[in-house]
């Protein structure tokens, strides 16, 4: 049987001297104090990672704000007989998600989150801006688990980056903006989740979003690709809108990128053994610019990951 702490909701507390890291933390004026409540500041700083030595990465809070689609449908059609112990039951079903299973959820394994308020059909979430993609993307896929995979049955979330200093009434504002744009999902299809001005469906996150993120990490890593060369996709992504929309210069971006990337490898004198390098670095970034808008949530991320602060 699950104790109250795992009921309702959760906060994440200083546990061991590990959760604090000056160089992680630099900035941030508040002390470590065991089993202290962990303040946004430190919530923001906590996706930084460690690369030669020296702690990069945005300090940002992600706001994840969220509430199952067409919940009132799925309680006036879902049930063949109706009556008020089956009403009862189902509610008190969903419930259970978010009030007993999400706060356990970010207490094992995501525990850096604050849930502000979870029950009945919706929630809102706080926590280091990476994490709470991650926590989305969990709790979609055991949501899914949760209703039998019924595919009729889902939720919309929508997720902003702030400052820590940014006031909680304006992280609520834009957080139920966001929500309220991912419900205009292909006209009202819904199940979808909005971020960074990008509405995506759940269904295509992993090859759409995260697929993209891991690849551009790697090629990153294996080709060491310059910051600038990732930078200028942004605007052939820009270009690529233009084109959709009849402007035929804008065609151009495929050209100006095999020409950077060429010139990439050979300023930087990488082998290219019958054009593998070319061929790998294209299939990730002409492949995502030419058929995928939410490949610009993969580059933020790749961005925000490599910021100073």
């Amino acid at each position: 049987m699950l104790g109250n702490d795992y009921i309702n909701s959760y906060i994440p507390f200083f546990s061991t001297k590990q959760d604090w890291q000056n160089e992680k933390y630099l900035g941030v004026e508040q002390d470590f104090h065991h089993n202290h409540p962990k303040s946004f500041e430190h919530l923001a700083a906590a996706d930084r990672e460690l690369h030669n030595g020296k702690w990069q990465g945005k300090v940002a809070l992600g706001i994840l704000k969220g509430d199952i689609d067409n919940l009132g449908r799925i309680f006036q059609v879902g049930l063949k007989t109706n009556n008020l112990c089956k009403t009862i039951a189902l509610s008190r079903q969903v419930n259970i998600f978010f009030t007993v299973y999400l706060p356990y959820l970010c207490r094992r394994e995501l525990s850096d989150t604050y849930t502000v308020f979870a029950g009945g059909d919706d929630f809102f979430l706080i926590g280091p801006w990476l994490s709470i993609q991650k926590l989305a993307v969990r709790m979609r896929k055991e949501f899914s688990r949760f209703v039998a995979n019924n595919e009729k049955i889902s939720f919309c979330v929508g997720i902003s980056t702030h400052k820590p200093s940014t006031p909680v009434t304006r992280l609520a504002q834009d957080a139920e903006i966001s929500l309220e744009r991912a419900k205009t999902y292909r006209n009202g299809e819904k199940n979808a989740v909005y971020l960074f001005n990008q509405c995506i469906s759940w269904a295509d996150w992993d090859e759409k979003v995260q697929k993209p993120f891991e690849d551009i990490r790697r090629l990153k890593e294996q080709y060491s690709l310059s910051t600038s060369y990732i930078y200028g996709c942004l605007t052939f992504l820009d270009m690529r809108e233009k084109e959709r929309n009849s402007d035929v210069c804008s065609a151009l971006w495929r050209s100006r990128l095999a020409y950077r990337t060429t010139s990439f490898l050979s300023d930087n004198r990488i082998p290219d053994q019958s054009n593998f390098a070319y061929k790998e670095i294209n299939s990730v970034f002409a492949t995502g610019i030419e058929n995928n808008q939410s490949f610009r949530i993969a580059l933020f991320n790749h961005f925000y990951l490599l910021r100073d602060k």
